[in-house]
């Protein structure tokens, strides 16, 4: 059985929260965060192009490009791009 790629990057990302800022992070609140960016990684896995919004509602939580920033983290590849003079961003994971 192949694990999830988020499930495989746990300690990681867990490693990353500690030293940036969530020192005081529990495992409760870990086992959000890894379930955030997990929702995350599965909506961008499909290498589309996903607006702000869409990363947000898929995380589950207001942090949602927080989310998507973890993944950057840990060595993920994700662009941006900002289609015309609009103001909102895109994000598509580079798939390998």
């Amino acid at each position: 059985m192949t694990m999830h790629p988020a499930t495989l990057a746990t300690d990681d990302i867990f490693q990353y929260s500690q030293r940036v800022a969530f020192a005081s992070m529990t495992p409760h609140d870990f086992s959000g965060l890894q379930s955030a960016c997990r929702r995350v990684y599965d909506l961008m896995r499909d290498g589309e192009w996903h607006t702000a919004t869409e990363v947000i509602d898929a995380s589950g939580q207001r942090e949602g490009i927080r989310r998507m920033r973890d993944l950057r983290q840990i060595g993920y590849q994700i662009e941006t791009d900002r289609p015309g003079q609009g103001r909102e961003f895109r994000y598509k994971l580079v798939l390998a």
